[in-house]
């Protein structure tokens, strides 16, 4: 039910055009949007945001306005949002949230190109050499992430396109250790039965050859089919 809720909320983000490009962000507009009437959370200020999103977000207790590259207003509704655990500037393009709720935690990408757009990737991305992709991945033993999965996406001039999305990972906790050239994510995991954060990791990859599919093992080369 939290996670349907949440996606409900974040499903709430809307652009409203603006003037010219660079314009400010006009929280005014996104606060016009309306509220969830029952947020969950005992926030009641807006939060803090950091010096170096001056000029380019403002927030209210609900809304987090950004200004995108066509010069227009990013909505996204944070009202339910009980704890910010960092605000990032993630390859130059992209706002990033940490956050958490009621029984519910994520990661928050607010991507500024065009009239701007968000989604949950679950845990801070990891950007590929060049920056033509990123990578994510959150898997939590209750389920209550904003995004419980693996994921990879292309980074457009003006949009950012899934190459490959994965909801049904072995239980374990995971985290994605490097990008070896754009072709190949290194990942590892230790599964939650051992329950021990010390306890050696096991090593898979994810190869665009093999549909960016996760497979064991620490070599980029693609699998064998035949």
């Amino acid at each position: 039910m939290i996670q349907r809720t949440a996606g409900i909320l974040f499903g709430l983000a809307i652009t409203i055009l603006a003037a010219p490009a660079q314009a400010a962000p006009d929280l005014a507009a996104c606060n016009e949007l309306g509220t969830d009437p029952d947020p969950l959370n005992p926030r009641t200020e807006a939060p803090e945001l950091p010096a170096d999103w001056a000029d380019i977000a403002q927030a209210s207790r609900e809304w987090l306005a950004v200004s995108t590259e066509l010069g227009s207003t990013h909505c996204s509704y944070i009202g339910w949002i009980a704890k910010f655990r960092s605000f990032d500037r993630v390859a130059d393009r992209f706002l990033g949230i940490s956050w958490s709720g009621y029984e519910a935690f994520g990661y928050l990408l607010i991507d500024q190109s065009g009239s701007g757009t968000d989604l949950d990737t679950g845990a801070k991305p990891v950007i590929s050499p060049s920056g033509s992709f990123f990578a994510t991945i959150q898997w939590s033993d209750a389920g209550w992430g904003g995004f419980e999965g693996f994921a990879v996406y292309r980074i457009l001039s003006r949009r950012i396109e899934p190459q490959h999305v994965d909801t049904d990972l072995p239980w374990a906790g995971w985290r994605i250790d490097r990008w070896e050239g754009e072709e190949c994510v290194h990942l590892s995991a230790v599964p939650y039965s051992v329950g021990n954060a010390t306890a050696p990791r096991d090593s898979y990859v994810a190869v665009a050859d093999n549909g960016w599919k996760l497979a064991k093992g620490d070599t980029c080369a693609a699998p064998d089919t035949d």
